[in-house]
């Protein structure tokens, strides 16, 4: 099981990288969307070395929930979580990448990632 948890473990920081990498580049949606898998991914770890197997689903403050992760960190979870989806669909990604207000709240998110 060790190997499973490291290997989670490695997908999330390397999700958290590109979430980073994204930034830099203009890629918001992207983003976005890299820093849920990361956090997907590290409650999934989480989930391994608390209770010895994967939760299942997509959902984030789900698999929170789930693990009884502290109020404080919750919030940015959710912050996240309705975002995740807005860049799912096309649609929404030109608006969403041009949108300022992505910025700050990319850097919130990943400040809160560092937390977990």
């Amino acid at each position: 099981m060790r190997i499973e948890i490291e290997n989670w473990l490695k997908q999330a920081e390397a999700d958290l990288k590109s979430s980073r990498n994204c930034i830099s580049s203009g890629d918001y949606y992207l983003s976005v969307f890299s820093s849920q898998q990361s956090v997907e991914k590290a409650l999934k770890t989480l989930s391994l070395v608390k209770l010895k197997e994967i939760i299942k689903g997509h959902s984030i403050i789900y698999l929170a929930q789930k693990l009884n992760i502290p109020k404080e960190m919750l919030s940015g979870i959710r912050d996240l979580n309705p975002e995740y989806l807005t860049t799912r669909y096309l649609i929404w990604q030109q608006e969403f990448q041009q949108n300022y207000t992505m910025k700050k709240l990319l850097k919130s998110i990943i400040r809160q990632q560092k937390r977990f």
